[in-house]
Formats: C-alpha cells, sequence, structure tokens
C-alpha cells in the first residue's frame, strides 16, 4: 500500500490540489512562464508519435509521446479483456482517445494509471460520487478530496502538474524518486515525488502499459506515423547515464550540466573537446562549430529546436520551477519535441542526470546547436 505524503507544491488554489507529491519547490504556476505567442510557425499544435516506445521499453518511455494510429475498438478490446466489470459509459475507448488529446499524455499511460489506480474506477474513492479514476487528489489525511476532480480534468492536471512540471515524464523516473526519498538522497530541483511507494509501483504500471501495446499488435497493430511526426526520443550514446552522473572526461565538471553536452558532442565527434571554464549559455558562441559542420541557431523559435540539437538557456532563465544560474545558465541535450511548446531534454545540474521536460518561452533560450545530419 502506498505511503501517501503530501507537502504542498507553491500552487494558486493550494487547497484543492492534492496529487500525492512530495516537493520543496516554491513556485506560482500562475503567470510564471510566458509561452511563444507566434505560433505561426511552429508546431505548437501537434503530436508526436513512436512505434513503440520512445526509448526502447515502456519503462523508460516519455509519457507524452503517444504511438500512432490506435483506434477505439482496440481499446475497447483491451478494456474487456481484462475481466474488470467498469463502467462503459465512464470509461471505454473513445473517452481514452478523447483523454488523450486533451492531456497529451499517452493513451497506454492513462489506462495503466486507472487500472493501477483504482481498477479502472470501480475501487476505492474512485467509487464515490464526483472523484476520480486516477487518484488524483486523493491522500491519505483526505481520500476525499479527489471528488474535487472529476476524471475529464484530473486526466489534464495529472498530466500538466504531477509528470511536466514535476518532472515525472517516465515510470522509471517515479520509481527512482520513490527510492531517493527514502533513502534520503532526494534533492527538490529533481522534482516532486508522485508516490513513495518503493515496491515498483512505476515498473508494475509500465508492465501494464506493455500488455496494452501487445492487445494493439495482436489486434490490427498500428499504421506508420505521417513523415514528420516523430520526435527523436532518445539518445543512446546519454542514456546509460540516467540516475548517474555524465563523467566530465570531454570537458564540464563533475556533476556539471556541461558535462552531459561536451560528451554528446564528443561521440559524434572526437575532435570536438568543449574544455568547460565557460557560461554554459554562451556555448553556441564560444567555439567554432562550423569547422565542425554543426550549425547554430541563436535566439531560436520554438520550430527551430530538433531532437539531438545542444540546447543553451539563458541566465537566469525561468525553467518552470526554477531559474538556470544568473552567471552561467545552462545546457542540455534535446530529446524529443513534444508540440505544445514543449521539449524534453538530457540534463544533470545539482543532481543526476535525468530526462525532463520544459515549455518554451522568450527569453529562455539562447542558442541551439545542430549536429551534422
Amino acid at each position: 500500500m502506498k505511503k501517501l505524503v503530501f507537502l504542498f507544491l507553491g500552487l494558486i488554489g493550494a487547497a484543492v490540489i492534492g496529487i500525492t507529491l512530495i516537493t520543496g519547490i516554491a513556485v506560482a504556476i500562475s503567470g510564471g512562464v510566458s509561452q511563444q505567442e507566434d505560433n505561426s510557425n511552429d508546431n505548437s499544435s501537434s503530436t508526436y508519435y513512436t512505434k513503440h516506445w520512445s526509448t526502447g521499453d515502456p519503462y523508460t518511455h516519455n509519457l507524452l509521446t503517444h504511438r500512432y494510429g490506435i483506434t477505439a475498438d482496440q481499446l475497447d478490446g483491451y478494456l474487456k479483456s481484462t475481466g474488470i466489470a467498469y463502467d462503459s459509459n465512464r470509461i471505454n475507448g473513445q473517452k481514452l482517445l478523447d483523454w488523450e488529446s486533451s492531456s497529451n499524455l499517452d493513451v497506454r499511460a492513462i489506462i495503466a494509471i486507472a487500472t493501477a489506480e483504482s481498477s479502472l474506477g470501480t475501487a476505492g474513492v474512485a467509487t464515490e460520487p464526483g472523484a476520480n479514476m486516477f487518484g488524483y487528489g486523493a491522500f491519505d489525511s483526505n481520500p476525499n478530496n479527489a471528488s474535487n476532480f472529476s476524471d475529464d480534468k484530473a486526466i489534464t492536471d495529472l498530466t500538466s502538474i504531477t509528470i511536466i512540471l514535476n518532472k515525472n515524464e517516465t515510470f522509471k523516473t517515479q520509481d527512482d524518486k520513490a527510492k531517493a526519498y527514502a533513502n534520503g538522497s532526494w534533492n527538490p530541483l529533481m522534482g516532486g515525488v508522485y508516490f513513495t511507494d518503493t515496491s515498483g509501483t512505476g515498473q508494475r504500471r509500465a508492465d501494464i502499459m506493455a500488455k496494452v501495446d501487445k492487445w494493439i499488435d495482436d489486434h490490427g497493430g498500428t499504421p506508420d506515423a505521417p513523415n514528420g511526426s516523430t520526435a527523436g526520443g532518445t539518445i543512446r550514446v546519454l542514456d546509460p547515464f540516467l540516475g548517474t552522473i555524465v563523467p566530465n572526461d570531454f570537458g564540464g565538471g563533475e556533476h556539471q550540466c556541461y558535462a552531459v553536452s561536451s560528451y554528446y558532442a564528443h561521440s559524434i565527434n572526437a575532435s570536438i573537446i568543449l574544455k568547460g571554464g565557460v557560461n554554459a549559455s554562451d556555448i553556441g558562441s564560444d567555439y567554432d562549430w562550423k569547422k565542425w559542420n554543426w550549425t547554430v541557431e541563436n535566439d531560436p523559435k520554438y520550430n527551430q529546436i530538433k531532437p539531438g540539437d545542444i540546447i543553451n538557456f539563458k541566465k537566469g532563465a525561468n525553467m518552470g520551477t526554477w531559474n538556470t544560474s544568473s552567471e552561467n545558465g545552462h545546457t542540455a541535450v534535446v530529446s524529443q519535441v513534444l508540440g505544445n511548446n514543449q521539449f524534453s531534454v538530457y540534463e544533470q545540474g545539482t543532481i543526476v542526470c535525468s530526462m525532463n521536460t520544459y515549455t518554451y518561452h522568450d527569453n529562455m533560450v539562447s542558442s541551439v546547436i545542430h549536429p551534422p545530419k
């Protein structure tokens, strides 16, 4: 059973936000980030896809990337196969696809969370009038608080607050934070802790996702995504460092953000040695990228950010729950471009290497550096 602990994230409307979240970050979400308004040339309304998983498995899969072409009939078939006596008016294939569209959370993850939290709405507080099936708003001191969130509202808030704002983009990340909290190594900069159970809650949810995916394969599969709608998703050379530290063998410093970008650039071209000692915000201008056949975009718009880019953030840039160093800025490597002005990166700093999602806004990014094609 989960040990539900709630330490309030500095949100407007605090009294009613009750996801199982542990955080020491104080931040006002409302007005904290000014999104890019000129979307005429970007893909902010796009959804990005992968054939199965953005990485190699559901446990490390980014939950904001979808499998293209899943049908309502396939989802209805899977729901019936569970043997759960769920209410088909409350949850069904079309509703699930609608929730995926409104929240941008992978529909397979939506099923996994609803199954794990309430057996598709048939157990616990989810059976109370008005309470949602995703466990959103329910915590030990006030489980009935879940009644403040309908299923529709809960899934969008869970995605924007619990998954994105609090850096819980993978089920593995959620398990890792639970373990870090239990052993005392959790750092608020890691983002809020979704749950405190250390017995493998995230892995079990990933296993449910895998069952959904297999059902889809066994019942017609899905077509290929349209050209240009995939979002990258994994940088193979950096994946082994998730949850650990990228070494400073090729520039940067131990535990520093600089090491991620320098290690990545060196893996593509061994002659690239980013020595460190200069501001992360200025990496685009401090080196002669042209001689290495890389392309620099200064003050880029959202639509100029691409998977595989080195991305450099301005000094003191507002990242949503934290600000970059006022002296050095920040640097990372882009994993995915997710639409809706969101993108995911590999990064480290005061914490271990992790994959996190941010929302683009003006005055945030100093440059992106595209590797050779």
